[in-house]
């Protein structure tokens, strides 16, 4: 410890304490820069590692599926705080903290603490033969409220997506067979009721650099939308194993058996309700013409009807 005792030594003080500062910011930078790339795991996984700013993503899998894992975590000076979750691109369902140490070039990296297999970490090229490529999902949900599961883009990717909670992870890669996607990506953020805001970089695992923010929507079961995303191409996501409840209620309290055909869930018997679940009230009346150009919900009553009022045609667009 310096003890200043002039105004020259105080002086001198504040500007040595000022260049180690200096000092090691620069070495978190350039830590920073070096540590993108390709790892290759003390566990046999590859490791593909993308730093932005001070936040560390990685995305981890195993050569036979045994499992595959999103991390991110915080640099500061040589160690990285964070956290990794499972994804069902692999069979393992762990998530955790996790603690890693950088060594002075970058090059490497060690496991200070946590729940994990890996311990150790070094970086080399990237193979350009015998990645793993697409899988099938490992394990998924089957309830509205949970997104687990593998997903289908309509940029021609799959996703594998874990939710915890609120806590949400992806890893997503153009369809591939040989481990060199198109593009490949790692998200994360939270989910709010139906709503989903994650942070995006794409990895070294492809030849892109992009990263964003995402807005999405889950608009239903089996379909999440995109809100808003400059950058990111995908604007629909289609869960590849469709879930069909056993019955639905609607908004008047009946309830309605279900039956899946093909990708889509369809109730087993008419519709009685006049009003959708927010409660704005389905078009009816409409003449021929409008009937069959109308591309929004409508119902009709069978010749008008009334008696017969509860055997309703419905168009459903």
């Amino acid at each position: 410890m310096y003890k200043c005792l002039t105004f020259n030594s105080k002086r001198n003080c504040l500007a040595t304490i000022l260049l180690l500062v200096i000092l090691g910011f620069c070495n978190q930078v350039v830590l920073a820069q070096v540590l993108n790339g390709y790892y290759k795991g003390n566990d046999n996984g590859h490791y593909y590692v993308r730093t932005v700013g001070n936040q560390v993503y990685w995305f981890g899998e195993h050569q036979n599926g045994n499992w595959a894992n999103v991390f991110l975590g915080t640099l500061t000076g040589n160690r990285v705080n964070g956290t990794f979750y499972d994804i069902p691109k692999g069979g393992a369902k762990g998530s955790g903290a996790l603690v890693l140490e950088i060594n002075t070039n970058g090059n490497a990296f060690t496991k200070i603490s946590g729940v994990f297999n890996g311990t150790i970490w070094n970086k080399m090229a990237l193979p350009t033969s015998g990645l793993p490529g697409n899988r099938d999902r490992q394990f998924g949900s089957s309830i509205q409220s949970d997104l687990t599961g593998r997903w289908t883009c309509n940029d021609g990717g799959k996703y594998y997506i874990r939710q915890i909670g609120n806590s949400v992870a992806w890893f997503g890669e153009s369809s591939n067979t040989n481990g060199r996607p198109n593009f490949a990506n790692v998200a994360l953020g939270t989910r709010n009721q139906n709503s989903l805001t994650l942070q995006w970089v794409d990895l070294p695992k492809c030849g892109l650099n992009g990263m964003g923010t995402l807005q999405l929507s889950v608009s239903n079961i089996n379909t999440i939308s995109k809100i808003s995303g400059s950058g990111f191409t995908g604007s629909q996501w289609i869960r590849d194993a469709v879930i069909c409840p056993n019955s639905v209620v609607d908004i008047d309290g009946n309830r309605y058996n279900t039956v899946l055909i093909g990708t889509q869930c369809w109730t087993k018997e008419n519709l009685k309700v006049a009003r959708y679940r927010n409660g704005a009230p389905i078009p009816s009346g409409l003449n021929d013409a409008a009937w069959s150009n109308t591309t929004s919900g409508a119902y009709a009553i069978q010749n008008n009807d009334m008696e017969r009022a509860l055997k309703r045609i419905y168009i459903f667009i």
